[in-house]
């Protein structure tokens, strides 16, 4: 599912992408309310829309800061033409269009670029969990060998510093339509079997930061 939040004052693009979401269900969209970081933070946003007007640069500089402080793709667009405005957002490397683009199919191939962009990077984070957790001496074939992964992965789109480990163990539970405790034994007993003499929590906290480095 992805995640789409919007702040735009042009009434017929925010049409547009209600229409997008009414088609396609892979898509969640939320208008954003005045609180943008910690709100995209809590629904961890994928793709960000926003709109600025020829000469609102401070409108742009904003949603720039909270953009890459959460990391995620942004498409603006832009309501009349200046020059100014369209270099600043050529060197952020930002996607836009322009008023005159706005169209379901442009505003949708965009996206859809976007979204494509977006399971690539979600395919290469597995793979780079995967292949952590083999290199490690994890065997693939016991529970344990999944749970460490969706354990990892947790902690790369949570902030890790902000929860117990018991949150890790439930939400895996949940996933995997077993208990907590399980989760808990069998992710022990896939490190030991690994020849690691870490706890759970070191041992996923030791993963997540060569993942996230790597």
């Amino acid at each position: 599912m992805i995640k789409i939040g919007y702040d735009v004052k042009n009434k017929a693009l925010i049409q547009k992408i209600w229409n997008l979401y009414e088609y396609d269900h892979e898509f969640l969209i939320y208008e954003l309310s005045d609180d943008h970081l910690n709100e995209m933070k809590d629904l961890k946003i994928d793709i960000m829309i926003y709109d600025v007007d020829h000469d609102d640069i401070k409108r742009l500089e904003t949603f720039e800061e909270m953009r890459i402080c959460l990391n995620i793709k942004g498409i603006c667009v832009v309501n009349g033409y200046a020059d100014e405005l369209i270099d600043m957002i050529l060197n952020l490397h930002i996607e836009y269009l322009c008023e005159s683009q706005i169209t379901d199919v442009g505003l949708y191939v965009l996206l859809l670029r976007m979204i494509n962009d977006h399971k690539k990077m979600k395919i290469s984070v597995y793979e780079r969990i995967e292949n952590l957790c083999l290199k490690k001496g994890v065997s693939t074939h016991l529970k344990g060998f999944d749970y460490l992964q969706s354990a990892i992965l947790f902690y790369m789109e949570n902030d890790h510093d902000c929860f117990r480990m018991k949150d890790v163990y439930d939400t895996i539970a949940k996933k995997h339509h077993t208990t907590s405790s399980r989760v808990e034994k069998n992710m022990r007993l896939a490190i030991n079997a690994s020849g690691s003499e870490l706890s759970n929590a070191k041992f996923v906290d030791e993963c997540f930061r060569e993942c996230q480095y790597e």
